[in-house]
């Protein structure tokens, strides 16, 4: 099984609420015989002025289904769903 090292290439992050961030980063899964990128988007919190992570979502570093996942959160929100 070949070792895998996550190297985080940008990340920016949303502060929400008292004690609440979303982040988002472009990522790289590094092993001998490929780099693979990706993005992550990961929901937590602060204790201890330290960062918690709770969820985490990964999608394909790949243009067309970036597009469309942008795409979809444009459209909810500008139906105002809720």
């Amino acid at each position: 099984m070949a070792d895998v090292e996550f190297e985080t290439l940008d990340m920016k992050e949303v502060n929400y609420g008292n004690n609440n961030f979303i982040e988002i980063s472009a990522k790289k899964a590094v092993t001998e015989e490929s780099d693979i990128p990706f993005l992550s988007i990961s929901k937590g919190y602060y204790k201890d002025n330290e960062k918690r992570y709770k969820q985490n979502l990964t999608i394909p570093y790949n243009q067309k289904i970036v597009k469309e996942v942008i795409g979809g959160l444009e459209t909810l929100i500008s139906e105002e769903v809720m």
